[in-house]
C-alpha cells in the first residue's frame, strides 16, 4: 500500500532546543519534570480495550523500554536490524509499512492513537507524510550540546493552533525556560468532517420541548425505544458500526444493564472528566472533538453515521451547526413536567420530510398519543 494511499493518521511529539537538537549519548541535555509529565499525558491516553501505537527509530527505541505498557504496541523502524528488538512489537522498514500494519484487519480495531516519538528518520517521514495530524512540540530555549537533531517543520505545510487543555505559555523549570506548542496539517490537508443526525422525543411543555425530568424520560413508550435502537443501530454497511455522541447526564441516565448502548460506538461528552467512563468507547472534551475523532482513520474506517442522543446543550449545539443533517423527532402529544428542554425546530433551517422506512401516523401507547417526524438541513440535498 502506498504511504498516499493509507488513512491512518498520526501525531508526533519531541522537546528540541533552539537549533532543533534533542539529545546527546542517547540522552536529554536538560531536566524538565513538566515536559516529562507532559508527554506522557499525551502518548498515555487511550480508551479502555484499546491500545496506543508508539513507532520509534532503532536508536530511540533503545531508550524507551521503561515506557512499556498494555495499552502501548511498539513499532521500531529500521533499514539494517535483521531481528525484533527484545520487547518490541514490530519491526517495520519504513513509516509506510507500519501504517499499513495498523490499518491492516490485526490491528485496525484495537489501534485508537498513533504516536511517532523519534528519533530525527522517523520524524522526518511522518512530517513529510500528509497522514501527519498533529506535531506536539516542546520548545526549549537555550543551546544544548546535541548529537541527535529533528528536522525543522514547514511552515506551508503546517500551521500553529491552540488547545485548551493545554498551557502554552512560557514556563521556567530548573533554570531553563520552555513552552509547549502545537502544530497541524493545514486544513486543506484534513479530514473531512462528517455530518451526523440528532433522534429525541419531546412533548410540549412551557412553550419549549420537553425531553426529561430528573434524569428520566417522564413517559414509556416501548414503541420509541425500539424506533431509538433500530435507527441508531441499522447501518448501510455489514462490517461498519454507527456511532452515538452523548453528554455526561444522558450517559449516566442509561440503566446500568443497557450501558454501553450495544452495537455501537459509545462516545461520552464531559468536560469535568479526565478519564473514559467504564464502558464506554470513547471520552471527548466538545462535540467538535467527537466529530473529528470519527472522521478520522483509523476510527472513521469502523464508523456508518453518528447519532447525536442528548442531553438539551448537546442537541443545542448540534442542531445550530451545519453537519447536522436529520433530526428523528417523536413527538408526543400530551403534557408531562420536565426540568429539561430544546427549543423548538427551526423550519428555516430544517424542512419536514417524508421516509417511506418510518411511520409517520399517529400512534397511541399506554394512552399517550405520539408520531414520529423527521427533519432534514434544507442546505443538504442528500436524502442519506
Amino acid at each position: 500500500m502506498a504511504l498516499g494511499q493509507c488513512k491512518v493518521r498520526f501525531n508526533m511529539i519531541v522537546a528540541a532546543d533552539e537549533k532543533l537538537g534533542i539529545g546527546k549519548n542517547l540522552l536529554l541535555p536538560w531536566n524538565l519534570p513538566t515536559d516529562r509529565t507532559f508527554y506522557l499525558n499525551c502518548v498515555n491516553k487511550v480508551s479502555p480495550n484499546k491500545k496506543n501505537a508508539m513507532i520509534v527509530g532503532r536508536l530511540t527505541e533503545s531508550i524507551s523500554k521503561q515506557e512499556r505498557k498494555p495499552h502501548k504496541l511498539f513499532f521500531v523502524l529500521s533499514k539494517t536490524l535483521k531481528e525484533l528488538p527484545p520487547k518490541a512489537d514490530y519491526l517495520c522498514r519504513s513509516l509506510e509499512e507500519a501504517l499499513s500494519i495498523i490499518e491492516g484487519p490485526e490491528l485496525r480495531d484495537v489501534v485508537e492513537n498513533v504516536w511517532i516519538i523519534g528519533g530525527y528518520g522517523a520524524y522526518k517521514a511522518g512530517l513529510e507524510s500528509p497522514q501527519c495530524h498533529r506535531y506536539y512540540i516542546t520548545r526549549v530555549y537555550g543551546d544544548f550540546q546535541c548529537d541527535a537533531f529533528c528536522p525543522d517543520v514547514d511552515l506551508t505545510k503546517f500551521k500553529l493552533v491552540s488547545d485548551p487543555h493545554i498551557h502554552t505559555e512560557e514556563q521556567e523549570e530548573n533554570g531553563i525556560k520552555f513552552k509547549f506548542e502545537i502544530k497541524m496539517q493545514n486544513i486543506q490537508q484534513m479530514a473531512v468532517q462528517k455530518n451526523y443526525n440528532l433522534i429525541v422525543a419531546a412533548c410540549r411543555c412551557k412553550d419549549s420541548l420537553g425531553i426529561g425530568i430528573n434524569g428520566t424520560i417522564p413517559w414509556r413508550l416501548r414503541t420509541d425505544l425500539k424506533f431509538f435502537s433500530a435507527q441508531t443501530s441499522k447501518t448501510t454497511e455489514s462490517d461498519k458500526k454507527n456511532a452515538v455522541i452523548m453528554g455526561r447526564k444522558t450517559w449516566l441516565s442509561i440503566p446500568g444493564k443497557f450501558r454501553p448502548l450495544p452495537n455501537r460506538v459509545n462516545v461520552v461528552l464531559s468536560k469535568t472528566l479526565s478519564e473514559c467512563p467504564a464502558d464506554a468507547d470513547h471520552l471527548c472534551h466538545s462535540l467538535d472533538q467527537a466529530i473529528n475523532l470519527l472522521s478520522e482513520p483509523p476510527i472513521a474506517n469502523g464508523i456508518d453515521a453518528i447519532w447525536i442522543i442528548g442531553g438539551s446543550s448537546v442537541y443545542k449545539e448540534a442542531m445550530e451547526s451545519s453537519l447536522c443533517h436529520r433530526i428523528y423527532l417523536t413527538r408526543i402529544h400530551a403534557e408531562f413536567e420536565c426540568d429539561t428542554f430544546i427549543s423548538e425546530i427551526d423550519t428555516s433551517k430544517f424542512q419536514q420530510v417524508h421516509d417511506p422506512e418510518v411511520n409517520s401516523e399517529r400512534q397511541k401507547e399506554n394512552n399517550i398519543e405520539f408520531n414520529f417526524e423527521i427533519y432534514q438541513n434544507v442546505q443538504h440535498t442528500s436524502t442519506l
